[in-house]
């Protein structure tokens, strides 16, 4: 199932972030990797911004709820 969502704060340098809480994750944050954002090139490193709205499969694992297939929302 696909979700819609905002980032909530990501930081380029380490290439991790959050996603703002859905009903479906019980108000935790989600996580998002850079590597898990769909891009133009294969080896462009990807930085999400604050109050970006992106669309995303959620998975939840042993560290929390995770946001995989990230696409960039226009």
């Amino acid at each position: 199932m696909r979700y819609t969502g905002k980032v909530k704060q990501f930081f380029a340098k380490t290439g991790y972030g959050f996603i703002e809480p859905l009903v479906e994750t019980g108000g935790k944050d989600i996580i998002v990797h850079h590597k898990e954002v769909t891009r133009r090139h294969e080896n462009e490193f990807v930085v999400l911004y604050e109050g970006e709205r992106v669309e995303f499969d959620l998975e939840n694992t042993d560290r929390g709820y995770r946001a995989t297939s990230v696409l960039r929302v226009n």
